[in-house]
């Protein structure tokens, strides 16, 4: 919830609340122009017990959710953003609502259609992890960051962005 009150304060056109079963991140953040669609993948885990710790349980799902979303730098663009389309409707013990939390369907619509005209889409890799702070990290949780980063730039090209406590 943190997270996206904060991105909502960017210069964002879609915000989109992926988290949940067959997610690409949990949230996705897309900026658009003629030339480049931005698209950021955040990968958020909550801090173990609500408090910054150096172990390195926190990390390991925010990780492997990192390393995996690398697949969608070689998809089709236009695949990852009708992926979005698919997944607009969230469902949750009984309620539906949508995932824009910023933009709706048209303006993705849009987006696709830039992308079918030939503009490209670049990605950007986000861990939020309050539960590791820049002070205070383990040899563990660095060696864990440091094989997820080198993965992304050796598959992918993408550099690893980390979020967390102070």
């Amino acid at each position: 919830y943190h997270t996206l009150r904060v991105l909502e304060q960017r210069d964002y056109d879609i915000i989109f609340d992926d988290d949940g079963s067959g997610e690409i991140a949990d949230i996705i953040t897309i900026k658009k122009s003629t030339e480049l669609i931005e698209v950021e993948l955040y990968h958020l885990k909550y801090a173990n017990g609500g408090r910054v710790c150096r172990q390195i349980s926190n990390l390991y799902e925010v990780c492997g959710q990192a390393q995996k979303s690398v697949v969608w730098n070689f998809k089709k663009n236009k695949e990852f953003l009708e992926h979005l389309l698919r997944r607009e409707t969230k469902s949750y013990q009984g309620q539906t609502c949508s995932r824009f939390e910023k933009g709706d369907r048209n303006e993705l619509t849009h987006i696709i259609d830039l992308v079918s005209n030939r503009v490209p889409i670049s990605f950007k890799i986000y861990i939020v992890q309050p539960g590791i702070s820049a002070s205070d990290i383990s040899e563990q949780q660095l060696t864990l960051l440091g094989v997820t980063e080198t993965y992304l730039k050796e598959r992918a090209m993408l550099d690893l962005n980390v979020i967390g406590s102070a």
